[in-house]
Formats: C-alpha cells, sequence, structure tokens
C-alpha cells in the first residue's frame, strides 16, 4: 500500500497541479511539470470575460448591419443553444 502522497507508478511523470500521468493521450508538460490544460485553465483566468462579450456583441452588430437575407452570422453548431439564449439575432450554422 501506497503511502499519502506518494504515487502510485513512480516511473510515471505526473502535472504537479492535477496529477493527471502522462499516460494520458496528448499530454505535455512544461518545464515545472505542470500539464497543458493547467496551463489553459490558469490563462483563461486572466481573461477579461466582460471586454470579450462586449467584442462578441460588437462583431454581432457588425453582422447584423451588413446582412441583406434572413441571417445576420455564422455560429458554431455547439454554441448555438448558449447563443440564441443570450443574444438577439437570427444565426445560421
Amino acid at each position: 500500500m501506497n503511502s499519502f502522497g506518494t504515487p502510485p507508478f513512480p516511473q510515471l511523470q505526473y502535472c504537479k497541479r492535477c496529477c493527471m500521468p502522462e499516460t494520458n493521450e496528448g499530454i505535455k508538460f512544461d518545464e515545472k511539470g505542470i500539464c497543458q490544460s493547467c496551463q489553459s485553465m490558469e490563462q483563461k483566468m486572466h481573461i477579461d470575460w466582460d471586454e470579450r462579450e462586449k467584442i462578441l456583441r460588437k462583431f454581432f452588430e457588425e453582422a447584423k448591419s451588413k446582412t441583406k437575407g434572413p441571417y445576420d452570422c455564422v455560429v458554431g453548431i455547439c454554441e448555438i443553444i448558449k447563443t440564441e439564449k443570450n443574444y438577439s439575432g437570427c444565426p445560421i450554422s
């Protein structure tokens, strides 16, 4: 039985933050032993999401002003539900 804090397979590399092992397909570690998922999560913590939403709304308004048909923007399929709930417009996916 392993003692607390000892990795079950010491020959494997584990992320220093989330403990994901190197056996996870495609995982890469930085020089500090932090995996890409944890690095990405940290970067997202520093994004000004209110400012990003303003940019998105501006994008939608520009698309609406240029449209000549029934659709005013193109939205990825996975975003349609969120977009229809939060933004006015008639997206095509």
